[in-house]
């Protein structure tokens, strides 16, 4: 099904296993429809959800100009036609917990939901909950799990490294932009001088990139990191780094007019790997005047 060798099992992110431009919809949606036996579950941030759930219109990695006139292809369009019969999108339709349906995770949990997770005594749940309390913050359980507070502290608080929160936002911006696969050290490294003020771009590259790689990619309390290394399919090594999907959701928020320095779109045209990735990229070129 076209899904990255390079991907975790602890991994449930649509986007990080299956593009909205891609086929493998369309192979999904006939496994679903022919097996009893296949259970599909993911989770996907809201931001990301018009884009996936699109059954009609422009497909950014497609021409604008070329029809999709298939009903297979019509699946390249996204998510939608698998979710036809999903009870929420459907109206009259009574809810089935065999048949599936969609789970909104709200920003904060009710006492009594709180109270019940605490009982199934999961320890990485139950030191979120714990947390969260503690931090004057009850029932915000998702953020704590996805360790939200370190990333805001590592990535802006007092004591951030300047060169770390560069190569974080041109990491942020690059996704907000269209690269959607993994994010080569190459570009990173070419793109982050633009996001330097003067003074700190005084000092040689190779005396701060290292430790600049290594302060984006430190583990925070051992599971979360705000650039996560990823290995190859094979053998050893690092295939590129994978931007925390916190950091990724709030990099569209608090920079959606940011237009990025030309070293981030010079970096993003040289090391893109992927045509899809291009096309995007250059349409967000184009929907900011970049042309």
């Amino acid at each position: 099904l076209d899904i990255p060798a390079t991907s975790t099992s602890d991994d449930d992110e649509l986007r990080h296993f299956i593009r909205p431009d891609t086929q493998v919809f369309a192979e999904l949606g006939d496994m679903l429809t022919t097996s009893s036996r296949v259970v599909v579950i993911a989770t996907l941030w809201p931001v990301h959800w018009a884009t996936y759930t699109r059954s009609r219109g422009p497909v950014r990695g497609y021409p604008h100009d070329e029809p999709l006139r298939s009903a297979r292809a019509d699946a390249l369009l996204g998510l939608k036609p698998l979710l036809q019969g999903v009870p929420e999108l459907v109206a009259g339709v009574a809810f089935d917990p065999a048949f599936g349906g969609i789970i909104d995770v709200p920003d904060r949990f009710t006492e009594p939901e709180v109270l019940s997770a605490t009982r199934q005594g999961n320890r990485a749940v139950v030191e979120a909950i714990v947390a969260a309390r503690a931090a004057g913050k009850p029932g915000m359980v998702a953020q704590y799990l996805a360790g939200v507070p370190d990333l805001e502290e590592h990535y802006s608080g007092p004591g951030a490294d300047p060169y770390g929160q560069a190569v974080i936002t041109a990491a942020m911006d690059a996704a907000r932009f269209g690269h959607a696969g993994l994010l080569p050290e190459t570009l990173l490294h070419q793109a982050v001088v633009g996001y330097l003020d003067d003074p700190l771009r005084t000092v040689e590259q190779e005396r701060w990139w290292q430790s600049s790689l290594q302060y984006a990619t430190r583990e925070l309390r051992g599971t979360v990191t705000a650039l996560a290394p990823v290995p190859p399919a094979t053998g050893t090594g690092v295939a590129g780094f994978r931007l925390a999907d916190y950091l990724d959701q709030q990099g569209r928020r608090i920079r959606q007019t940011a237009l990025g320095p030309v070293s981030l779109w010079e970096a993003l045209v040289a090391n893109a790997a992927h045509q899809a990735d291009l096309s995007r990229i250059g349409q967000s070129a184009y929907d900011r005047g970049l042309y």
